[in-house]
């Protein structure tokens, strides 16, 4: 007992950062969001059930993607039996029981993201719009990127199938989350993804979007008709697209508003 539980705590040490980063943000979170009153609506369990569906999802997709490998590319004499026993290898091995743990922190650190995130504007009125809808014309020679795009791609087809490559990130960002979660080698790769994954969500997602708060163009002209009379002509486009193909972003523009 003592052997096991002293290998499970040496793997937990080699995340030691990982888990100092995780603590520390929602540490910050939390007292920022109770110095102006608002820990109530603070919260680290926003994601657990969502969070095991997605692993549900995840692990049954890996095992399916690594049954077609070893069919195909290993074709062992066999292949389940080949399957199943790198599985059970697998769950036996330290890198199971190494990411598991850290799985459960990341529900947590998700969970604060978001309870943060919603809260922004108690700490920092949306007033940047202004300045970015500057910045656009100016590096773009007066008009608004949009315009430039729109004649290239302007077409009802094309739009409907960059929303469909918009909505894979989700996809993309937690397949190889979870690869680099539960690799079995590389662990250096590994800590610089991870911690650079925490960074990314803590110090662009979190502090820059706080220091420099905006709706961004999706919401702009419901704050303010003059700010957004550069994007009128561009939802007017999407609007008409959506009659004829579905536009999934959208329909989640529509769930962010009503959130806020």
């Amino acid at each position: 007992y003592r052997k096991r539980w002293g290998a499970f705590w040496s793997l937990i040490k080699e995340d030691r950062l990982l888990y100092g980063l995780i603590a520390s943000y929602i540490a910050l979170c939390w007292l920022a969001t109770a110095s102006i009153g608002e820990s109530d609506r603070f919260s680290v369990l926003v994601y657990p059930v969502a969070t095991l569906r997605i692993t549900v999802l995840m692990a049954a997709s890996f095992f399916v993607g690594y049954g077609f490998y070893v069919m195909i590319v290993l074709r062992p004499p066999r292949p389940i039996k080949r399957l199943l026993g790198d599985v059970k290898t697998w769950l036996h091995s330290g890198d199971a029981v190494r990411g598991l743990p850290l799985l459960v922190c990341f529900t947590w650190f998700f969970s604060a993201f978001s309870s943060f995130k919603s809260l922004i504007p108690a700490f920092q009125p949306f007033s940047w719009d202004p300045q970015w809808i500057t910045i656009d014309k100016i590096l773009h020679g007066g008009i608004q990127p949009w315009e430039l795009l729109q004649e290239g791609l302007g077409f009802p087809w094309l739009t409907w199938l960059l929303n469909l490559v918009y909505n894979l990130w989700f996809v993309i960002m937690f397949a190889v989350f979870f690869w680099q979660l539960f690799r079995r080698a590389g662990d250096q790769v590994r800590a610089q993804f991870l911690v650079s994954f925490v960074l990314c969500w803590a110090v662009i997602g979190s502090l820059m979007a706080a220091l420099f708060s905006s709706v961004g163009p999706c919401f702009v002209g419901r704050m303010s008709s003059e700010l957004g009379r550069d994007y009128v002509g561009l939802f007017a486009y999407l609007n008409d697209v959506s009659e004829m193909y579905p536009l999934w972003a959208l329909a989640t523009q529509e769930k962010v508003w009503g959130y806020y």
